[in-house]
């Protein structure tokens, strides 16, 4: 299984945003692409989350992991080499079955059009073709430019979109859900690789359902 290692890429350039309560009391977290999350350490000595193994780390990354963490790609296509992230997003308004979208994050200017990236844009673009997704959308690298740019399925005909970032999660409502998988309560070392192995151990039908819901989430909710 791939590790992140020092890419430490999404947590400059990926979206997440949620808002819900942590001991009692109410918070809100949304980063937008282009700027270091202020959670991250970047140390020599050490590099990762200031929050990680805290009930404050954002579940929006506790389970988050990018297409290339999860074998999507050749080895050569991690995010640190091509600049470009490739992320699958569940959306669609609460109480509906989610929608796919394919998201490529730029992690420098144009990064989806380099030649570094095109093999893996081409690969990116097959799994639109071929898993039936309802998007495809690219981020741009410009932290002021808080959209994102793409093809959408509507109604049988593909149109071209500029749209906007989904609303943040409801992290109350998605700590639930992750907390019954695991007999009620939430794990403190909860990350994308053991909820992916809790998954794995459940029955098909019930697997197909969370393996979807959760598989690489980082958000829930129509584009504005």
């Amino acid at each position: 299984m791939r590790k992140c290692g020092e890419c430490r890429m999404c947590c400059k350039h990926v979206y997440a945003a949620e808002r819900g309560t942590i001991e009692g009391e109410p918070y809100e977290f949304i980063h937008y692409p282009g700027t270091w999350c202020i959670h991250v350490l970047l140390n020599h000595s050490e590099k990762g989350c200031k929050l990680h193994g805290t009930p404050r780390k954002p579940i929006a990354c506790r389970t988050f992991a990018c297409l290339w963490l999860l074998g999507f790609g050749d080895e050569e296509d991690r995010p640190d080499k091509i600049y470009v992230i490739g992320s699958v997003e569940p959306r669609a308004p609460l109480g509906q079955e989610p929608e796919t979208y394919l998201i490529a994050y730029n992690c420098a200017p144009e990064a989806w059009k380099s030649q570094r990236a095109a093999r893996f844009m081409q690969q990116l673009e097959l799994l639109y073709n071929l898993q039936g997704a309802q998007g495809f959308e690219i981020v741009p690298f410009d932290p002021e430019e808080k959209v994102r740019y793409g093809l959408h399925k509507v109604h049988g005909h593909l149109e071209i979109h500029v749209a906007g970032f989904p609303p943040p999660l409801d992290a109350d409502v998605e700590r639930a859900e992750i907390a019954s998988l695991f007999g009620g309560e939430m794990p403190k070392d909860l990350s994308t690789a053991l909820l992916q192995e809790k998954i794995d151990g459940l029955p098909d039908k019930v697997r197909e359902r969370y393996f979807e819901k959760f598989r690489n989430r980082m958000h829930r909710g129509e584009a504005q």
